[in-house]
């Protein structure tokens, strides 16, 4: 499923993200908590109540969005990163130079994958830390907003606030990727057939940082800076304002000298 999200768009998405994570986040993630639902919480935060754990999590996902670099990943790398080419196949091993930056915000061209509500997952955020990845993922708002209008759960207006509040981006889940083979996900507490999807997941998000830093450039990388009014607002709200690394297609192989 395509989004309707271009590159140049990601600035505007990073904004509007950030202001979920600082303003509504906390008493969201608290409803959810008080309800049941479980985070991946650290040790910090393990003995607080509801309303501490929440705010943490927003405050910590709030500093690593305003600070990401942005990577939009083009149609023909996401093909590759969700199927099954050479480049794509494997396991692959994680390593902090694998990760193409210290936070960042990546947003594929389409869906690599779906909620276990089927709602799909087009965006992650992370933050390389001492043994692994805190790594989120986001599913596409837009797409919630419109199935919860057709199913008759939103009326327009409803769809509307609700994007309101959030943008385009919707928070799904988290989970720490460890560094080299390590165990990088658990059981997912909705059962066998989440547990397999995010563990593909993981291996479509470890494939696209790997490509993104690969040294050998295996891809391309055109970078789109904000426009000026946008670069005011991020400045505005403190939020980083560099560009969008636009990731497309693959270089062609070098030719074989001729001879003769």
């Amino acid at each position: 499923m395509t989004h309707a999200i271009k590159p140049a768009n990601l600035h505007e998405v990073r904004w509007q993200t950030a202001l979920f994570l600082r303003h509504n986040a906390a008493p969201e993630w608290q409803l959810y908590l008080d309800r049941g639902i479980e985070y991946l919480l650290p040790d910090e935060v393990i003995d607080k109540s509801n309303r501490e754990r929440a705010a943490f999590l927003a405050r910590a996902e709030y500093e690593r969005v305003a600070s990401a670099e942005l990577y939009y990943i083009g149609d023909e790398v996401t093909d590759v990163v969700t199927g099954s080419g050479p480049l794509a196949g494997g396991f692959h091993a994680l390593t902090p130079d694998m990760v193409p930056s210290p936070t960042g915000l990546m947003l594929w061209s389409r869906d690599v994958s779906a909620s276990t509500s089927g709602v799909p997952v087009i965006a992650c955020s992370w933050e390389r830390q001492e043994t692994g990845v805190w790594t989120a993922w986001w599913t596409d708002a837009v797409a919630t907003a419109e199935s919860f209008v057709n199913s008759g759960q939103f009326t327009q207006e409803t769809a509307r606030n609700y994007l309101g509040l959030r943008g385009v981006l919707n928070y799904e889940r988290e989970r720490i990727l460890p560094y080299g083979f390590g165990i990088r996900v658990g059981d997912a507490k909705e059962g066998p057939a989440a547990t397999t999807t995010v563990e593909a997941l993981t291996e479509t998000t470890i494939t696209t940082w790997a490509l993104i830093a690969s040294p050998n450039q295996r891809v391309t990388v055109t970078d789109i800076p904000p426009e000026r009014h946008v670069k005011k607002r991020l400045q505005r709200e403190g939020l980083a304002f560099g560009p969008v690394h636009h990731v497309t297609g693959f270089p062609p192989e070098p030719k074989p000298p001729t001879t003769g």
